[in-house]
């Protein structure tokens, strides 16, 4: 601690341990301030308190005995101390400033003790100059000082320790480049450890994805597996600016609505991401996320239908996307799943090949060996093609399909298209699979065995569809959503209707039967040709389809539409389409969507060109899963 003091205005600190200190501050105490005349006062009271002499007599008594003291005084005098000046600034100077001889007055033997004595007390009032002079400064330094022992702790691990050496001159011999990459790879491995530090999480709600959602110190939390109110440990695995991403690692506090997923690999497999609550409980949350995206997305204030379910929401997948593995890891996620067994293939010709979904967010094939959402039948060709194609290194991904009678349809993705190519598999093979394709990249699918297409029916209205060819995966529910659409069309027989993005015809030979006249716009070429055969297999000829780009396909329409039916991809409907749909002001337009983000911002748009949203009907096309289906109306306002 320092003390100051003032002479002739300036301030001088003494440190607070020395002998010299202790002594100024009391003296300065006694005068009372620092008015008149100080550097006299403090002399006076110092010879007092000592019992010396006065400064009269000590000058008598040195005149007499000035030959005595000469060289002495010298000594002293040539250090004179001024008013104002500052003591200690180094350490010679402060051990020649506490000299005062004659300039302070000290008698004989005093100052020469006093020094000797307190050699110890300067060295310390230097250390104690250099220090802050205020309690808040020394409490800022404490403060500093002990983070600084809780850094110096926390790094005190292996790695810390030998890069502590290498910084310290490095004892290892190692060059200065080598240490900061060291240090480096230290501070990002001590980053993952922190992540990966597990606290607890409480879910509020679920987001669209179907993840959960909580904050960690204020930070929007995603952790998927953790429903709302719940509470549960969580490792953070990735941190953002704004939000960070979780794992689920134990289940505090479960739900009422938690149930046991009945698949073996749900917790890895991004197929489905709602197998651990149950379908009333999926169906509610679906409702939710449509109506979320039209009011916080679109700024559309609507109701939302309950969501139509599914009376078994098991084993309706019709079409499946298979991916190959590079590799196989023994144990984890593949315990269970027999088909990644490694070993001959059913008839002997060679290993089995890992075939699998997509782990979420990455491209780790995750293998499985009984898939709730296909059929049993399906399942067992997936085995028995992972027996055929395992010797065939070139194939990488497989689409299996499946009529509602029962036949299946096999896509292989070859890197090598043609008759030329490795894989040269006959029916002898695969007898349970109807018909075979092969196909590398943009190529036209070879056809290696079978039926060119496969048959179904909708409603009544029969059709064929080619292996590349979009067609809904869940037969039931698709059924259901194109009844909603001709029950909203609500045709007349007098109307003309506009079909974007038709795909193979579907919807626009459901409704067909109703309207005059039916125009169908599809970029898909092998979807246009399927929907000109359906219109023949079914005698519509008033049905017209158009091929390519749905924006470059509309001026070409010879006639402005009564009702406008739209069933985009994900992406949603371009500015341009939606641009000239307004110009054409049809009574209604019927939307049909699978992604209610996309959905929001384009009835935004139509709404604000001047219709109104009639009805909004969420249709459960792929239950357990984040993605739903809707439906609807908007008529145009008077």
């Amino acid at each position: 601690m320092e003390s100051p003091l003032y002479f002739g205005g300036n301030k001088c600190t003494f440190g607070s341990s020395g002998v010299w200190g202790r002594r100024i501050r009391g003296y300065y105490s006694d005068l009372g301030g620092n008015g008149g005349n100080l550097k006299e006062r403090l002399r006076c009271s110092y010879m007092r308190e000592t019992g010396e002499e006065s400064q009269e007599e000590t000058q008598e008594r040195t005149q007499e005995k000035s030959q005595e003291r000469t060289q002495q005084r010298t000594q002293e005098e040539a250090h004179p101390r001024t008013q104002g000046q500052t003591y200690g600034r180094t350490h010679a100077q402060t051990e020649e400033g506490f000299r005062y001889g004659s300039d302070i007055g000290a008698g004989d033997g005093i100052l020469e003790g006093t020094y000797e004595s307190s050699r110890e007390d300067i060295r310390e009032h230097i250390r104690e100059e250099t220090r802050p002079n205020t309690q808040a400064g020394i409490r800022a330094e404490t403060r500093a000082e002990a983070r600084k022992e809780t850094q110096q702790e926390a790094a005190r691990d292996e790695t810390g320790a030998s890069i502590r050496v290498e910084s310290q001159g490095g004892a290892q011999g190692e060059d200065r480049e080598k240490a900061q990459r060291r240090i480096q790879e230290s501070n990002e491995r001590q980053t993952r450890v922190e992540t990966q530090k597990a606290c607890s999480v409480e879910c509020v709600r679920l987001a669209s994805d179907g993840a959960g959602v909580g904050y960690v110190r204020g930070l929007v939390t995603f952790v998927p597996g953790l429903l709302r109110g719940e509470t549960g440990l969580v490792h953070i695995e990735e941190r953002k600016k704004r939000f960070q991403r979780g794992k689920l690692v134990k289940l505090i506090q479960p739900a009422a609505v938690r149930q046991d997923p009945p698949c073996p690999v749900f917790r890895v497999c991004g197929g489905c991401q709602l197998q651990h609550m149950n379908y009333a409980e999926t169906l509610l949350w679906k409702n939710l996320w449509v109506q979320d995206a039209l009011e916080r997305v679109g700024k559309v204030r609507v109701r939302v239908e309950p969501v139509l379910g599914m009376d078994f929401p098991w084993r309706y997948r019709n079409k499946v996307t298979l991916h190959r593995g590079k590799a196989y890891v023994p144990g984890g996620v593949n315990e269970r799943c027999e088909i990644a067994q490694q070993g001959r293939g059913p008839q002997g010709n060679g290993p089995l090949a890992v075939l699998g979904y997509y782990q979420n967010r990455s491209h780790v094939t995750v293998p499985f060996h009984d898939c709730l959402l296909l059929s049993e039948r399906m399942n067992a060709w997936i085995h028995t093609v992972s027996g055929v194609i395992g010797g065939f290194p070139g194939i990488e991904d497989i689409i299996l399909r499946e009529s509602r009678a029962g036949d299946g349809l096999l896509l292989i993705k070859n890197s090598i298209s043609g008759r030329d190519s490795d894989f040269a598999v006959t029916r002898t093979f695969i007898p349970e699979v109807g018909s075979a394709w092969a196909v590398r990249a943009a190529d036209t699918p070879l056809l290696l065995w079978g039926q060119e297409m496969m048959e179904v029916s909708f409603l009544g209205v029969d059709f064929k569809v080619s292996p590349l060819a979009f067609l809904q995966v869940n037969y039931s529910m698709a059924e259901k959503l194109y009844s909603l659409v001709r029950q909203f069309a609500d045709l007349r027989g007098k109307e003309c209707v506009w079909d974007l993005y038709s795909g193979v015809g579907t919807l626009s030979l459901i409704v067909a039967g109703g309207a005059h006249e039916v125009y169908g716009i599809e970029e898909n070429p092998f979807a246009v040709e399927d929907a000109r055969r359906n219109a023949d297999l079914n005698g519509f000829g008033h049905v017209h389809f158009l091929g390519g780009k749905v924006e470059k396909n509309l001026p070409r329409l010879p006639r402005k539409p009564d009702v406008v039916i739209m069933d985009p991809p994900r992406a949603g409907v371009t500015a341009d389409v939606i641009d000239h749909i307004l110009r054409c002001r049809p009574g209604k337009i019927i939307y049909v969507s699978c992604d209610p983000g996309t959905l929001a911002r384009d009835l935004s748009r139509l709404v604000r060109g001047g219709y109104q949203v009639s009805l909004v009907q969420p249709v459960d096309m792929f239950p357990w899963t984040r993605h739903t289906e809707v439906v609807v109306l908007l008529q145009r306002e008077r």
